[in-house]
């Protein structure tokens, strides 16, 4: 029986007779197969959590950055809730930057991430169905936004799904 199906298996792959979906099909089996057993790659550990600022959701970015320097992200926060995939495991430092292209804070911090009301790539920059704009959340302070005295920011990641909020001052 395997004979034969290693034969027919065979004269379709090495035929020009054989169907192009059979033969993305087969590969696509093998694939999948190969990749089942894998120990690599993918997400092993995620931080996902809250960062407030004078009880306002915060937007931005975070990064961990773990015992060896490296900084772990960008893990996007909108609306004050972020997700980080595979932060490093341990004691980290956590820096919270602003989101590119937004206005800095001046450095007080608080100040309101709001699109204009326009909608990227849209005429005249009405939001779609006359939607209000998204209040994305507030800048945090910039001491936040660097590893330094100021900046007393830290978590301690144990490895699979945790949950760790901030609430800056």
């Amino acid at each position: 029986m395997y004979r034969n199906a290693l034969s027919l298996i065979d004269g379709m792959l090495f035929s020009c007779r054989a169907p192009h979906h059979l033969l993305a099909l087969l590969l696509g089996i093998l694939i999948v197969a190969s990749g089942c057993n894998s120990k690599g790659g993918g997400v092993k550990d995620i931080v996902t959590g809250k960062v407030t600022y004078k009880g306002q959701n915060v937007a931005g970015n975070i990064y961990f950055v773990g015992s060896d320097g490296k900084e772990v992200g960008p893990g996007p926060i909108g609306g004050g809730l972020y997700t980080l995939p595979n932060p490093p495991r341990g004691e980290c430092k956590v820096i919270i930057k602003p989101m590119p292209g937004m206005p800095a804070g001046g450095g007080a911090g608080g100040q309101k991430h709001k699109p204009d009301g326009k909608a990227p790539g849209t005429k005249g920059g009405e939001m779609p169905g006359g939607a209000a704009p998204m209040d994305m959340g507030v800048e945090a302070p910039p001491k936040y936004s660097k590893l330094g005295p100021d900046n007393d920011l830290k978590a301690t990641v144990t490895g699979g799904k945790q949950e760790i909020n901030f609430e800056l001052r």
